[in-house]
């Protein structure tokens, strides 16, 4: 197992993946069998873009990635990505 899998951060990261998929299973906007199918870009880009992008985040730097350099740039991708939600941009 890599440091990922020991990372508090990271487990805590992929049990609200877990949950937002669960909550999107039953508001029926995520489709769950026979594969994953994403039924809602709102849904995408308000609950699991973010949550995605910290899981991100946490495999390239445990992957050995410039810790600052690539945190600053994700933050900032976020960001963007909630202006952009927030002035009703796709």
């Amino acid at each position: 197992m890599s440091d990922v899998a020991f990372s508090k951060d990271a487990m805590s990261i992929l049990t609200s993946i877990k949950r937002a998929l669960e909550e999107g299973r039953a508001a029926q906007v995520v489709q769950t069998t026979p594969h994953l199918v994403l039924l809602s870009r709102p849904f995408y880009d308000q609950k699991l873009k973010p949550l995605l992008s910290r899981w991100a985040l946490i495999w390239l730097l445990a992957h050995g990635c410039s810790g600052n350099t690539m945190s600053e740039w994700v933050n900032e991708w976020i960001n963007e990505c909630a202006n952009k939600l927030r002035d009703g941009a796709p």
